[in-house]
């Protein structure tokens, strides 16, 4: 076993879970079938519509089906139809071929043969002009149907492979994850109040014990200590870090080598220009005292951070990846099996809430369940992992809140691993300590000269 590559790893990890939380992500398709996207359920060649997580049946009460029509380039169906599934009151006007549809806030008015339409919304009404007009044919109604769902505030797309319509409602998957997740919603939907600038302290201490039942000389005990500070303002947010090793036996000489005994990693997050850098002592070999720069905006879409409480909500979350998001029947369901992970990862199996007022919220995962939900595997962790024999691992993370303001935070972890002869037992419990709040504080960003993409190193490397 690579001791070394071991205990670094571990290390590493400890840093950045401490700092930043659990990032589980993982890749668009597995061996196992996790990640298996779905075909289209219907095959024939008309037009279909796919609304949230199924197809609409544009059959009337009369038994006929009516099939979607595309004139003028643009998806056409029928206009009871639509607006009956959409949830929306539809009135009809004979003398003037009108068209009227009410939902709580907004209404939607068009008439046949005209490609001029009105959106009022709240009291304010915007006049829109449209690509292809409403249209009678054989005695039904058709309406433009991204047109429609877009003023309702949907999200459409179109795969023209299966010729499907793709309407996406966030509600839809709001109330999945309240119903599968409700902890998890509840926690991401807390309004924080209105105090935008906080600081607090980071803490942490760890064990890490090397056991070589055949060769004691080489038995090692390491101790970790993580001392930090956290700021955030009304622009950014930063973290401080330094991770220091001691201790004694044959592999505190190599950690030195290593520059593992005293590590460091500063992180600081423009939460307007949604960019994150990270500069670490880890990270000196390759790019010498520098920043790594993240676009965010890749992978979380147009969000804004409001504080370190978590005034972001999920439906902020769910607006900037699904308008980020270029939606065919392929990343609808690749989105769903998403939504899918996030509920059982985050469901009240893990994720428990006590009191009232002052609640903490406590999550608790063993790496044998983060790897069943995940579809992963822990091969794809250790290259040499078909040696080990026994690797257990317990993540326990408490967020303690007051009048829906988190005041502190802490994270332990501990595990064992097995091969061969070598054991190594580690433990590591961090907390974080809000210790001011409004008042002024300052956050220095990095200057351009002193940064470089994580393009430049992913590609170096």
């Amino acid at each position: 076993m690579k001791k070394l590559k071991l205990i670094s790893l571990m290390m590493v990890a400890i840093m950045l879970i401490s700092n930043m939380g659990m990032v589980f992500g993982y890749d668009e398709e597995y061996e196992n079938g996790i990640m298996t996207i779905m075909s289209n359920p219907v095959s024939n060649d008309s037009i279909k519509v796919l609304l949230n997580d199924e197809m609409i049946d544009f059959t009337d009460e009369n038994g006929n089906v009516v099939e979607p029509q595309i004139i003028h380039s643009r998806t056409m169906v029928p206009m009871r139809k639509i607006f009956e599934v959409f949830g929306a009151e539809v009135l009809w006007n004979g003398e003037t071929r009108e068209v009227t549809a009410k939902t709580e806030n907004k209404t939607l008015k068009l008439q046949i043969d005209n490609t001029l339409a009105t959106v009022t919304t709240d009291g304010n009404t915007e006049e829109i002009t449209l690509d292809s007009a409403p249209v009678i044919m054989d005695g039904r109604t058709l309406v433009p149907v991204r047109f429609i769902a877009e003023s309702l505030n949907l999200k459409v797309g179109w795969d023209a492979e299966s010729r499907t319509v793709i309407i996406l409602d966030k509600s839809f998957i709001l109330a999945r994850i309240e119903k599968e997740a409700p902890v998890f919603y509840e926690l991401l939907n807390l309004e924080g109040d209105s105090v935008l600038t906080e600081e607090a302290t980071v803490s942490g201490t760890g064990n890490i014990k090397y056991i070589n039942s055949t060769s004691k000389s080489s038995n090692t005990n390491l101790k970790l200590k993580l001392d930090g500070k956290i700021k955030v303002n009304e622009k950014a947010l930063s973290s401080d870090l330094t991770l220091k090793t001691t201790g004694s036996g044959s592999l505190i000489n190599k950690v030195k080598e290593a520059k593992l005994e005293k590590a460091t990693m500063s992180i600081v997050l423009d939460k307007e220009g949604m960019f994150e850098y990270v500069k670490s002592s880890l990270l000196e070999s390759e790019i010498g005292k520098k920043w790594v720069a993240f676009d965010l905006n890749e992978y979380l879409g147009e969000i804004q951070f409001d504080s370190i409480s978590g005034n972001i909500t999920i439906e902020d979350i769910l607006d900037g990846f699904i308008d980020s998001l270029e939606l065919t029947t392929n990343t609808y369901y690749e989105m769903n099996e998403y939504v899918d992970l996030i509920c059982e990862l985050f469901g009240n199996k893990y994720l428990t809430v006590t009191g009232r007022s002052s609640k903490t919220y406590t999550y608790e995962i063993t790496l044998d369940d983060l790897l069943r939900i995940s579809g992963r595997d822990v091969s794809e962790f250790f290259d040499d992992a078909e040696e080990i024999d026994k690797l257990t691992v317990t993540l326990k993370l408490i967020v303690k809140i007051d009048n829906n303001v988190a005041t502190s935070s802490s994270i332990s972890m501990d595990g064992t691993i097995v091969s061969g002869k070598e054991t190594i037992n580690f433990d590591f419990k961090g907390d974080i300590k809000v210790t001011s709040r409004g008042k002024n504080v300052t956050i220095t960003m990095p200057n351009a000269n002193e940064i470089v993409s994580s393009d430049e190193i992913q590609s170096s490397n």
